[in-house]
């Protein structure tokens, strides 16, 4: 993992570390037992728990918001990318002006 990644990396430890690890009344009497545990506990982590850095959110709330963003752009940069070829590589302009009247 690169260092600007170290700050999130440490936290996910720590909330495991204190939500998973930590818990008392976790009775696992196998490692398939616990690697079952760990699943739901990953699960809940990523599905059900907001998280502060994503603004309240779960972070599969997020990524599901942010890929239909990122669809939406990608769809958006084709769609220019074509009108420019169309429109020969020289003229940004004309491309740009299709484009802006493609939008709905």
């Amino acid at each position: 993992a690169r260092p600007k990644y170290n700050g999130g990396v440490e936290r996910g430890n720590r909330t495991f570390r204190e939500e998973f690890y930590a818990c008392r009344d976790l009775i696992a009497d196998s490692i398939g037992a616990m690697r079952f545990e760990l699943r739901k506990a990953v699960e809940k982590y990523n599905k059900f728990r907001p998280h502060h850095a994503l603004k309240g959110r779960t972070p599969m709330e997020y990524l599901r918001i942010n890929q239909a963003d990122a669809a939406r752009v990608s769809k958006d940069v084709n769609l220019y990318s074509r009108l420019l070829t169309l429109a020969g590589l020289g003229n940004r302009k004309l491309a740009l002006g299709l484009y802006i009247g493609a939008i709905p």
